[in-house]
């Protein structure tokens, strides 16, 4: 596993993304009122109040593939009303029809950055009950060992398995809406190649997906849009501590190496 690679190799820097990641939100900008991006503001830029339906809407972009605000406001309506796949797919739609819409781009970057939390959350909850099953002695969760005597490890493993198989799904959902996200991000950035929030965002997001090349070069290209940013001591120490690292075979696949 990468992870135990890194805390052989490399734990003091393992200890130090730990600390980053977790800080994230503070040192690269997100959801601050300077220069952060929050789904809310996104949303506020477009979500203006709209009594037209979503059969309506549906209508129109049936009648007309091509109608790229029906397929814009489809995609709002689905937002609105909870059902994020949907809306997810209908901005798809419309950023294929106007791919230069660097505010609809990065609002549906974020809302991907939202559906991966939500997808980690619940693979983390899964996770927990598939822990509880751990011990060889004890296939029952923790505090039921009273309930009865042990089954033995192949009841655990049948146990277990649907659990962790559940986990699994989640997160693999996560990254991958994760994924999303940078794509969008980097969409974004060649049409604002000046803004450095969207630079944060990368480096964010690549970190909580273990790409370290792309977290490393999204960090390089923030210390020279912001030479003079309160944050920069954080940034050129996270800068050194993950140079060492992009080498290293990354979760999805891919390596890190310049």
């Amino acid at each position: 596993m990468l992870f135990e690679k890194i805390r052989r190799t490399q734990k003091p820097v393992f200890i130090f993304l730990g600390l980053v990641f977790a800080l994230s939100f503070v040192f690269l900008g997100v959801g601050s009122g300077a220069g952060g991006i929050s789904l809310g503001n996104l949303l506020g830029q477009s979500s203006g109040s709209s009594t037209t339906s979503v059969s309506d809407l549906l209508n129109k972009v049936h009648s007309d593939p091509k109608d790229a605000t029906a397929w814009r406001q489809l995609g709002d309506a689905y937002q609105t009303s909870g059902q994020t796949t949907l809306a997810l797919g209908a901005y798809a739609q419309y950023m294929n029809l106007r791919p230069k819409d660097a505010n609809t781009i990065t609002q549906v970057a974020t809302l991907y950055e939202t559906e991966a939390q939500k997808q980690a959350q619940r693979a983390a909850y899964w996770q927990s009950l598939a822990s509880q099953y751990g011990s060889t002695n004890s296939p029952l969760p923790a505090g039921g060992e009273k309930l009865g005597t042990s089954i033995g490890d192949p009841l655990v493993s049948t146990a277990q398995q649907p659990l962790t198989q559940r986990a699994q799904t989640y997160q693999q959902q996560a990254q991958q809406s994760v994924l999303q996200a940078i794509a969008l991000w980097k969409k974004a950035i060649v049409l604002q190649p000046d803004n450095s929030t969207y630079e944060r965002a990368i480096a964010r997001d690549a970190l909580s997906v273990q790409d370290y090349k792309t977290a490393y070069q999204a960090v390089q290209r923030v210390l020279v849009l912001e030479p003079t940013a309160p944050d920069k001591k954080q940034l050129t120490t996270l800068l050194k501590q993950l140079k060492p690292l992009i080498g290293i075979t990354t979760v999805n696949g891919s390596t890190g190496s310049p």
